[in-house]
């Protein structure tokens, strides 16, 4: 097992989850393929911790959750968010949808 890596990121809640779009050859994709379980919490704008970590487990999001995050991540994050998209389509880089469910057991 590997060492924890903070990582801010942009993302949205849905269904008692916490979803994220990123380049799906990410570290943050790596990561969750090794392991993952994961911990997160709310941070501000410069990625400083604002709240209590909470455990739970990343995993890959279905086709229709994928459909349903990609749309809401774009209304959240209007023209900052097309634009990543944009540039993942110049830089031909493909994304997921992954996301973020809580661990009981820790």
């Amino acid at each position: 097992m590997g060492k924890a890596v903070k990582t801010p990121v942009w993302f949205i809640q849905s269904e008692g989850s916490i979803y994220i779009r990123t380049d799906e050859k990410s570290g943050k994709v790596k990561r969750l393929r090794n392991n993952p379980r994961a911990r997160i919490v709310p941070c501000n704008f410069l990625g400083r911790p604002s709240g209590e970590w909470i455990h739970g487990i990343l995993l890959q999001a279905s086709a229709s959750k994928s459909q349903l995050a990609d749309r809401l991540l774009d209304k959240k994050y209007g023209f900052q968010g097309k634009l990543v998209k944009i540039l993942y389509k110049i830089k031909r880089i493909s994304y997921v949808i992954i996301y973020f469910n809580l661990d009981t057991d820790k």
